[in-house]
């Protein structure tokens, strides 16, 4: 049995009028996923399974599906997300600005051209390809940047969430660079380091 983090992206108030996280919780558990959880109420969904990858993307697909949406869906590991934060590549601005620095999460590596178009970005933001992360540095703010996750086809959470997620909704670190126990308590697909306290958040 192994644990799975799915990210569906651009769910919110509008999705919800048609899938909430409690008929998405249920129709996992009816599709045979075990310790189904969905945390906060934006996509993050964690579950163990015995089946592999290609068989639980055609079952969270057809979950999707007949709820009438047709959202793309992000898929880690637990230690991924692990590997994540532990890469640290940007400390200055993780220490700095620790809500503005956020890692979006690609469904495969860029190809070398996508990689060059986002070199050529000419904005504000501080880029950074990894395998299939992005870590991008939102030096002016996010809420201003035409840099998007809708834009680059990429899902995105914050490292709070992360943490949250995988200990059922209790974020326990206090931000990019000192996150000793976020290590062992990963979840999800944008992520942002934790503020400076210990936040607790409700498991929807």
């Amino acid at each position: 049995m192994k644990t799975w983090i799915a990210l569906i992206r651009g769910i919110g108030p509008t999705t919800h009028r048609v899938m909430t996280m409690q008929q998405l919780r249920d129709a996992c558990v009816g599709a045979g996923f075990d310790e189904v959880r969905t945390i906060l109420a934006t996509g993050n969904l964690l579950f163990a399974t015995k089946v592999g990858l290609p068989a639980i993307r055609k079952r969270v697909a057809a979950i999707i599906s007949d709820h009438g949406l047709t959202n793309p869906v992000f898929y880690r590991r637990p230690a991924e997300l692990k590997a994540i934060v532990a890469k640290d590549p940007m400390p200055d601005a993780a220490s700095e600005r620790p809500n503005h620095l956020l890692v979006m999460f690609l469904d495969k590596e860029p190809a070398p051209q996508s990689i060059d178009a986002l070199s050529a970005y000419d904005g504000p933001e501080q880029i950074l390809v990894s395998d299939r992360e992005v870590y991008i540095d939102y030096v002016d703010g996010v809420g201003t940047s035409k840099l998007t996750p809708t834009a680059a086809g990429a899902a995105a959470r914050t490292v709070r969430n992360c943490a949250e997620l995988e200990h059922g909704g209790q974020a326990r670190c206090s931000c990019w660079s000192g996150c000793e126990g976020l290590a062992d308590s990963l979840w999800p697909s944008m992520l942002l380091p934790c503020s400076t306290r210990s936040t607790s958040s409700t498991v929807t």
